[in-house]
C-alpha cells in the first residue's frame, strides 16, 4: 500500500510541563513529532498544584479543557506537517487516523479524562482508576473523526502513571532480569527498578526545572533552545536546537550548564554562585550582580542576554536532590547496591542527550553508572506508538501496570533525610 493510503495513529505523552505527540504510519512505523508547553501550566507548575486547582466548582472542567486545547493544537500541527511526509491534504490525513493513544502521569490522565484527581492529592494517594481506558475521540472533543478509538494507558498507583507504564513497555523492562534502573526525568520524575523479583517504582516530585520550567530563561526543547553548554577559561560555547539564535534554555542545556559551571569553579558545591573576585579566570567577567542576585551570562547579542540566576540554580538543586534521593530510597528498600545495577535507561522531555558524566558530577546518578547509561529519546511516546502499531499489546501494558510494586515517597522519613543530603552538588557517596 502506498504511504499516502495507509492508516495513521496519533500518540501522546501528556506531561505536567510538556505535551509531546507523534503522527505515525501504522504499517511502516514512519512518523513525525511535535511538542508544546502544557497549557495547564498557567494553573500551576506541578501536579499537586493542579490537584488543588481542581477543588473549585469548575476547576476540573477548566483544567480538562486546557489540556484538550493543547492536544487539539498538537493534532492540527501534526496534520499540517504531515502533508509533506504522507503526501495528501490535511483533511485526508485526519480521515485516515485509525486510533489515538495517551500516556501521562496519574494526575494528568485523570484530568485528561475529566475524572477528579482529588484522591491522589491526599493520603493514601490512590487514583480513582488504574486500568487503561478505552473510548472515542468524540467523547473528549478531539479534532479527529468522532468514532476514532482512543486508549489511555493504565496507571501503577500514586503518582506513577501511564507514562511510566509506556516507557517500561517500550523497554520490555518486565522481561529484563536486572537489576536495571529506568528514569523518566521531568516535573514528576518516575524511577523504576527491575530486579529478578519484580519491578518497583516511585515518583520523585522534582519540579519543572528538567523541562525548562521555573527557570528565568527556561523553555521547552524546541527550536531556539540552548541544549548544550561548554565553558572554558575565556568563553562559553553553546548548542542551539535548529542552529538558530537562542531564545532560552531547555533541560539538557541547564544540566550541562550547571555541570560546566561547577567544573569551571563558578559554583560552590552547595550551589552558591561565586562573585567575580572569587573566580581565577576571565570567565569571571560573565558573572553579574551580588549575593543571592548574581547571574551568569550564557549568551549575549545586540538584542540582550540569556542568563542563569542564583534562583535558577536553587530550582535546579531541588529537582536534582529529589531524583537522587528517590533513587537512593528505591535501591536501599530493595537492598540493591550501586555496583549491582547493570543498565540505566534515561528518558525525558529535556532536549538532547546528556553526558552521563554530567549526571554523575552533579550527583543525579552515581558516577559509576556512566558507562551503563542509555538515553532513550521520548521513551514513553515510543511505548504509546508500540501499542498503536500493535493494539494486541494493550493486554501486555495492563499486565505490566498490575505487576509493578509502588513505593510512595510522600511523608517517607528516609526520603526526607536523603533529600537534605542530596542538595549538594557532589558525586555519590556509598548508599
Amino acid at each position: 500500500v502506498p504511504l499516502a493510503g495507509r492508516g495513521l495513529g496519533i500518540a501522546f505523552d501528556i506531561g505536567t510541563t510538556t505535551l509531546v505527540a507523534s503522527l505515525l504510519d501504522l504499517e511502516g512505523g514512519k512518523g513525525i513529532r511535535s511538542s508544546i508547553l502544557n497549557p495547564q501550566i498557567r494553573y500551576g507548575r506541578d501536579v499537586l498544584t493542579r490537584v488543588e486547582a481542581c477543588k473549585g466548582a469548575d476547576g476540573l472542567e477548566v483544567l480538562h479543557l486546557a489540556v484538550i486545547e493543547g492536544v487539539n493544537r498538537l493534532i492540527e500541527r501534526l496534520l499540517d506537517e504531515g502533508v509533506h511526509t504522507f503526501g495528501t491534504d490535511r483533511e485526508g490525513l485526519r480521515a485516515r487516523v485509525e486510533m489515538a493513544a495517551f500516556a501521562g502521569n496519574s494526575v494528568m490522565e485523570h484530568i485528561l479524562l475529566k475524572v477528579s484527581p482529588l484522591s491522589i492529592g491526599k493520603a493514601p494517594y490512590k487514583p480513582a482508576f488504574k486500568e487503561g481506558r478505552k473510548g472515542l475521540a468524540g467523547d473528549l472533543g478531539l479534532h479527529l473523526p468522532s468514532r476514532t478509538p482512543i486508549y489511555t494507558f493504565p496507571l501503577v498507583g500514586g503518582f506513577v502513571g501511564g507514562d511510566a507504564v509506556a516507557f517500561m513497555l517500550y523497554l520490555d523492562l518486565h522481561r529484563e532480569r536486572g537489576p536495571v534502573v529506568a528514569l523518566d526525568l521531568g516535573t514528576n520524575t518516575e524511577i523504576m527498578l527491575k530486579t529478578p523479583e519484580g519491578i518497583w517504582a516511585t515518583s520523585a516530585p522534582a519540579g519543572p526545572a528538567f523541562e525548562g520550567g521555573n527557570i528565568g530563561w527556561g523553555m521547552v526543547a524546541e527550536e531556539g533552545a540552548i541544549s548544550g553548554v561548554r565553558i572554558g577559561d575565556e568563553r562559553v560555547e553553546i548548542d542551539v536546537i535548529g542552529g538558530v539564535a537562542p531564545r532560552g534554555i531547555c533541560g539538557s542545556g541547564l544540566i550541562e550548564a550547571v555541570s560546566e559551571m561547577l567544573l569551571a569553579g563558578i559554583l560552590d558545591r552547595d550551589g552558591r554562585m561565586k562573585g567575580r573576585d572569587e573566580i581565577d579566570t576571565n570567565i569571571a567577567n560573565r558573572v553579574k550582580g551580588d549575593g543571592g542576585e548574581r547571574t551568569f551570562v550564557l549568551y549575549r547579542d545586540a538584542r540582550g542576554e540569556i542568563t542563569l540566576s542564583q534562583k535558577d540554580l536553587r530550582e535546579f538543586q531541588v529537582a536534582k536532590a529529589s531524583v537522587e534521593a528517590g533513587i537512593r530510597v528505591l535501591l536501599k528498600r530493595r537492598g540493591v547496591s550501586v555496583e549491582e545495577v547493570e543498565k540505566v535507561y534515561v528518558t525525558g522531555a529535556f532536549g538532547s542527550h546528556i553526558s552521563p558524566v554530567d549526571l554523575g558530577r552533579l550527583g543525579i546518578i552515581p558516577m559509576g553508572w556512566r558507562d551503563r547509561v542509555e538515553f532513550v529519546e521520548d521513551g514513553p511516546l515510543h511505548g504509546v506508538e508500540k501499542v498503536l502499531i500493535d493494539p494486541g499489546l494493550i493486554d501486555e501494558a495492563e499486565g505490566v501496570a498490575r505487576g509493578v510494586h509502588y513505593l510512595p515517597l510522600s511523608g517517607n522519613p528516609l526520603f526526607e533525610r536523603e533529600f537534605i543530603g542530596a542538595m549538594e552538588f557532589r558525586e555519590w557517596q556509598d548508599l
